[in-house]
């Protein structure tokens, strides 16, 4: 039964949104993943190693600003610490890799499969995500999604032996590289096993290698596309996942038209692809999440000149639903919160459905 326009939560508008259709307003949220040490009222640091800090974060920064989803988690480095990489804590910055696990092409050899019970114990910091989810979970109810997050096997490499490293043995240790990815693809389902049984069944699943920055399209089809579907595949009947991918040309006519995502998150205001292109060419396949510049707009700019990149992204992505906007990537830890505000409430402002078709217009 369709749930009444007056009567949705946030998870009825983000569910509805992803289904391609029209909630009662556009859905809006983001990753507010260190600028919830900020709202916690602790330095990053403490916060990325404290699960009821990153609880305690999260659940300030929905009830401050009335964001429609949630996703509890401090950095990246968080998963690759499974495989032994080592991280630097900073007080008011992103914690960071300061020592990959894998030095040598021999290395990819030692990655290990983690189980949906190792998950839960020693790997890295993962474990203290799942607490957090469980203490949001127990605060919202069901009202609210609590996202979690996957990483695309060829991502997850290049976090635990860095970049250069990827790269070189793609070229001169392909069979030791596809072994670590076949094993990282098979963690990454018992990683979406173990947020299942925490509560969660959406995932953003990370795919910022998917980008012409890096890799050609060849590239990537040889060492990405292997393995991601094979992961969306075996969780699909259990979670729900929408693409994130960074850059300024991510394979849009990969991920849109050959993942089955619902959604895809990208930096439209950054990339080569416009959102007005994006919602075109793919948006009744994949709904489109983003619109607004995380990097620029939203950092550095007036709630002004927020609330009119929103309007244009509105008028651009919004029609006929399937439509959440979004920054195309993180939070810094200096956004400001006028600007955040700005960005929430110009979803409540423009974005009701059925949309003003004076808003639309710009009359």
């Amino acid at each position: 039964m369709r749930v009444k326009k007056e009567k949705m939560t946030s998870a009825d508008r983000v569910m509805l949104a992803m289904g391609l259709d029209e909630p009662d307003r556009v859905p809006v949220g983001c990753l507010p993943l260190t600028i919830g040490a900020r709202m916690a009222g602790v330095t990053v640091d403490k916060y990325a190693q404290d699960a009821k800090l990153i609880a305690k974060g999260q659940l300030v920064f929905y009830e401050k600003f009335g964001v429609d989803f949630l996703c509890p988690m401090s950095d990246i480095a968080m998963a690759a610490e499974a495989w032994g990489t080592k991280t630097r804590f900073v007080k008011t910055s992103t914690p960071y890799t300061v020592e990959y696990a894998v030095k040598k092409p021999e290395d990819w050899e030692k990655i290990d499969k983690i189980s949906a019970s190792e998950w839960w114990e020693e790997a890295g910091r993962i474990p203290l995500v799942l607490e957090a989810q469980d203490i949001i979970i127990d605060k919202v109810e069901s009202t609210v999604p609590v996202i979690g997050f996957l990483v695309s096997p060829i991502t997850l490499a290049s976090w635990i032996g860095g970049l250069d490293r990827v790269s070189i043995d793609m070229i001169k240790a392909p069979d030791l590289l596809h072994r670590a990815l076949r094993v990282l693809t098979e963690s990454m389902v018992e990683l979406a096993k173990a947020l299942y049984d925490n509560g969660i069944c959406v995932c953003y699943m990370v795919c910022t290698r998917a980008t012409r920055d890096i890799y050609t399209l060849e590239q990537y089809m040889e060492f990405g596309t292997p393995y991601d579907p094979k992961l969306i595949e075996s969780v699909k009947h259990f979670m729900v996942l929408m693409g994130h991918v960074c850059g300024r040309e991510p394979f849009l006519e990969i991920l849109a038209p050959l993942y089955s995502f619902v959604g895809i998150n990208f930096w439209d205001r950054g990339s080569k692809y416009d959102i007005a292109f994006a919602k075109r060419k793919y948006g009744r396949m994949t709904p489109i999440i983003g619109g607004v510049d995380q990097t620029r707009t939203l950092l550095y700019g007036t709630p002004e000149e927020v609330e009119a990149e929103c309007l244009d992204a509105i008028r651009k992505a919004a029609p006929g639903g399937g439509f959440i906007l979004a920054p195309g990537c993180e939070l810094s830890f200096e956004t400001p919160d006028e600007n955040i505000a700005a960005m929430v409430n110009a979803a409540r402002k423009y974005g009701t459905y059925p949309l003003d078709e004076k808003i639309l217009r710009g009359a």
